[in-house]
């Protein structure tokens, strides 16, 4: 949880989050990004601080099953603005917005 929005720190530990993120790793179990054990509800579009992004309200963000490791580096490079580093099998990066694809 990023310490710029300490305002949704209190929303993780409320019924409405827990209920989601069962709902999350209950349709999913594996992480989306390397197919691991997910422990973690990952919001695909950063909320912000936004109360009603957080909550999905509207249907206007979706969830995804994380592990910890990729949600604490490549989803954390990603909403930082650095570009992933994982390659192909060729060895070549696979994020269109690496300097090596431009």
């Amino acid at each position: 949880m990023p310490r710029r929005y300490p305002e949704a720190r209190k929303w993780y530990g409320t019924k409405e989050w827990k209920r989601l993120r069962y709902i999350t790793l209950d349709k999913n179990p594996r992480c989306t990004r390397c197919g691991g054990v997910a422990t973690l509800a990952d919001h695909r579009t950063p909320h912000k601080g936004n109360y009603n992004l957080f909550f999905c309200i509207d249907g206007c963000n979706t969830l995804d099953s994380m592990c910890a490791k990729c949600h604490d580096s490549w989803k954390a490079r990603q909403e930082n603005g650095r570009v992933d580093t994982a390659t192909d099998e060729d060895g070549y990066p696979c994020d269109p917005n690496h300097p090596w694809n431009n």
